[in-house]
């Protein structure tokens, strides 16, 4: 059966695909079954509280933004030092809240997007913050970032040994990976 991250980013692809009368995705139209893509720590907060099931947390390269997106969404509501503390330390007011945030946050998913070499250089490290549910890769994305200094493109070779590394990442930790697809 599949796992829960399994169906984490059938839901997110299938939700990016649905599209009201005015073409916005379905989570503007009013369905959270699937992930949101998340910029900043405040706004993963609000979709969370507003019903979304998870984030993609959009081109992460740092730790730091990887501590940002998951601690938002593994130690809701807390934000800013309160939460960096709690990432950092490990450090909670209490037992008690501990609790009270690891159940009422128990079912939330937690996606980082892969869309760059620096991302793919320090994806070891970012996988390593706790409450990263998965990987996501921006194919074409991180084969435009691959691009050399004149512009040109890199071989398809490099980028599927580029794309294998993400996956090799993936396969030692235990985390899934998934990646963007176009269909006709």
């Amino acid at each position: 059966s599949p796992s829960s991250a399994d169906s984490a980013f059938a839901n997110a692809i299938a939700s990016s695909q649905d599209t009201s009368s005015t073409g916005q995705s379905s989570p503007q139209a009013g369905n959270h079954d699937g992930l949101l893509p998340i910029p900043d720590s405040h706004y993963v907060t609000m979709a969370l509280d507003a019903g979304a099931q998870g984030v993609l947390a959009p081109y992460c390269e740092t730790v730091d933004e990887v501590k940002e997106g998951g601690g938002a969404a593994r130690w809701r509501p807390l934000k800013g030092a309160l939460v960096r503390t709690v990432l950092e330390k490990g450090e909670l007011p209490s037992e008690e809240t501990r609790a009270y945030l690891e159940d009422r946050n128990k079912n939330n998913v937690c996606i980082i997007g892969i869309e760059s070499v620096a991302a793919v250089n320090n994806l070891n490290k970012m996988i390593e913050v706790p409450g990263i549910d998965g990987i996501f890769v921006g194919p074409n994305d991180l084969r435009f970032q691959m691009r050399e200094d004149d512009g040109t493109f890199p071989s398809a070779e490099e980028h599927e040994a580029m794309m294998q590394r993400v996956l090799a990442t993936g396969k030692k930790t235990g985390t899934p990976v998934g990646l963007h697809v176009q269909t006709a």
